[in-house]
Formats: structure tokens, sequence, C-alpha cells
């Protein structure tokens, strides 16, 4: 799941650098980023029930403080299987809001979500992990909650569903790993 930090008014959270790239996306309230001498003003949103408006992308090994005049809950994705980089495009696997797209050099945000009833599309918001597709680079690997795996077409934006009726041993997938020869395990 994601890390949700509460900023409190005007108390800077500081949060150290890692080894792994994210977002800085708010989940109620807007707040500063500031990082290596640039600031960055996110806007934010009234609460997670209305549209994401923006977010600041974190290049690894960044450390970041975070400031809100008025207050803020903000997530940060953990150093997990979840968010995955490509071309400047971050994708994210959430639990509950299906997958996001940040296009970096747009400042745009794609989000898809379940449509249960399209064999096409995620069958389930519930997503838990991402994957590259070790031979076909167009491909990313989407572990869900009980609606088994799905493969996503970086290109057009369709998904293929594979659950135990294609021979899964289970339909909640925690991780996905690629191995040298090809294969997902």
């Amino acid at each position: 799941s994601l890390r949700v930090v509460a900023l409190a008014p005007g108390k800077p959270l500081t949060v150290p650098a890692g080894e792994h790239e994210y977002l800085v996306l708010p989940l109620s309230g807007g707040c500063t980023v500031q990082s290596g001498g640039e600031r960055f003003e996110v806007a934010g949103r009234e609460s997670v029930f209305t549209d994401i408006t923006d977010y600041v992308y974190v290049p690894r090994r960044t450390e970041v403080t975070l400031t809100s005049a008025g207050g803020a809950r903000i997530a940060l994705p953990p150093d997990t299987p979840d968010l995955f980089t490509h071309g400047g495009r971050v994708y994210l696997a959430t639990r509950h809001r299906g997958l996001l797209r940040a296009d970096l050099s747009s400042q745009r945000l794609v989000h898809w979500r379940a449509r249960p009833n399209d064999p096409n599309a995620l069958p389930v918001n519930s997503l838990l992990c991402l994957a590259q597709d070790p031979t076909r680079y167009n491909y990313l690997w989407i572990g869900t909650y009980g609606n088994g795996l799905c493969r996503f077409d970086k290109l057009t934006g369709q998904i293929k569903r594979f659950t135990t009726r294609n021979g899964l041993p289970n339909n909640v997938i925690y991780g996905i790993q690629p191995d040298h020869n090809g294969h997902l395990w």
C-alpha cells in the first residue's frame, strides 16, 4: 500500500533520499515540495473522492521536504514493485484506484479503472504489483487482488486477463518476478 504522511500546518517534513523513484501525490490539501534547490507548489485536492489535480515526481537518491500551510495528507509510493518507470512515464499500481500513469514531460495523469464486464480492461481496482515483461518491452504485468494477472500493453492501453481458468494456481498475485529466460514467477 501507499505510505501516507500527515503534514501539520506550517511544520516541514523531510523524506530521506532512497534508491527508488516515487510520486508526491496529495490525498487532501496541498503542499510545497522542496528538493535540490527547486520548489514545486502542489495545489492538491479537497479529498480522495475528487480528481487528482497535480503531483511531483521524485527521482532516486533525492531528499525532499514537504510543507503545507493548511495541513495535508500526502501519499508516497513505497519501495515496492508497485511503481515502474519507462521513458518519462511513471506507472503506479494502486490498492483501490486502479492503474495510474504520470507523464512527466506533459504533467498529465492517465487513469485506468476497473470495468469488470470488459475483457480488455482491468477487472478490479485492487492492484498489488507491477513488473516489466522480460522479453516484450511494451508489456507490463499487473498482479490483482483476487482477479489474477493482467498483461497491460503500454502502446495501446489494452489489457489481457489471466486467471485460474488459464492455469494460474491462485487469483491473488502478491508479486511478479521475471527471470532471465523470459518467464514470470
